[in-house]
């Protein structure tokens, strides 16, 4: 770093690499050139062919320099680009698009500072995602507090309300636990499989109908399973019941009072499918392909924001792209209604 140290005090090139590396080029090329033309000065050739020799090595010297700075100038543009890269992704969060496939050290910075954005990008979305959880998870039982406070008032707290009141809490403290844990596994973002747990497939469905049963009873609908699978797999459990619960709250949201939401489960060449079946009034054509998109009018209007769960299905999606899955959406084929298939390639070392 001496080197660099002093070349960097010097005016005119102190803030740009570039032209360090240019000058020193030039010195270096520059070198040979006085020395020959100061031993043809002091030699016993003529003055005018001495001269003549000079000015000839000067001119192809300087022609080589141009040549020589101009293509070194290029060679600089990896360190030029990386730079670039990491002050616009600091400044407007962009991420570039630096390549990846040069393998040396200026395709090494390259492809180091393009992977190193991409994890930063990745760490700042779970973070994201992580404070949108917590905000909705403890929305709830603040709206629930506030509301048995109102019914304090009016002296309407009979013995059915406060056990639906009883029930909600407790579905209420489960979620938020489950919200502490995906916080928990948040420290093991580089490693998923120190998320990964042994658990049976119905285990983890009927989990997440506890997980609704109040919203499904407070509009009398029945959840019921067929083809689930007893088999133990190995699974992102935190992810996964997060996803299926808040699929089945939103079955429901869009389901009439007294319908019936089936959950089918199937497991081919190492690929979970949890299919979640509901008889209200389908998605839109035009929605579909927009379910799992952000700040999207069209899919506000089939989606909108009612008291639920809270995670969305853009945030859904994003949660299972992150463990290597993927949530489909259909509307029903032989009936009224939309499905939704949460697919997970099981791991093969398990």
């Amino acid at each position: 770093m001496k080197a660099y140290t002093f070349l960097s005090r010097i005016p005119g090139i102190k803030k740009s690499f570039s032209l360090k590396i240019i000058v020193v080029a030039f010195i270096g090329i520059h070198v040979p050139l006085f020395g020959i033309i100061g031993y043809l000065l002091s030699s016993q050739l003529e003055s005018s062919s001495a001269w003549s020799i000079a000015i000839f090595t000067l001119i192809m010297t300087l022609v080589a320099t141009a040549v020589t700075l101009f293509i070194l100038n290029k060679l600089l543009k990896p360190v030029i680009l990386a730079k670039e890269a990491l002050v616009q992704f600091k400044e407007y969060s962009k991420i570039p698009d630096l390549p990846k496939d040069y393998s040396d050290e200026g395709g090494v910075l390259m492809r180091e500072v393009q992977n190193t954005i991409e994890a930063l990008a990745s760490i700042q979305e779970e973070r994201d995602n992580v404070i949108h959880i917590l905000r909705h998870d403890l929305q709830s039982p603040i709206n629930n507090s506030l509301a048995i406070l109102e019914l304090l008032k009016t002296g309407t707290l009979d013995t059915e309300a406060i056990e639906s009141l009883e029930l909600n809490f407790q579905t209420q403290r489960k979620r938020l636990l489950t919200s502490i844990d995906y916080v928990k596994n948040q420290k093991n973002l580089q490693s998923r499989k120190n998320a990964l747990v042994d658990i049976s497939i119905r285990d983890i469905i009927i989990e997440a109908i506890k997980n609704v049963e109040y919203e499904s009873r407070a509009k009398n609908i029945k959840i019921k399973t067929t083809q689930v699978k007893e088999r133990i797999v190995t699974i992102p459990k935190v992810i996964l019941d997060r996803v299926l619960t808040n699929l089945l709250d939103n079955a429901i949201k869009h389901s009439k009072d007294s319908d019936t939401i089936t959950i089918e489960s199937s497991i081919k060449d190492d690929l979970l499918k949890i299919q979640i079946i509901d008889s209200g009034e389908g998605i839109p054509k035009d929605v579909i392909p927009l379910l799992f998109k952000i700040d999207n009018k069209k899919r506000k209007a089939y989606d909108p924001d009612k008291p639920s769960m809270g995670l969305g299905l853009y945030l859904c999606q994003k949660l299972m792209h992150s463990v290597g899955g993927r949530i489909i959406a259909a509307n029903n084929t032989t009936s009224a209604g939309a499905n939704f298939t949460i697919e997970y390639i099981l791991p093969k070392d398990h």
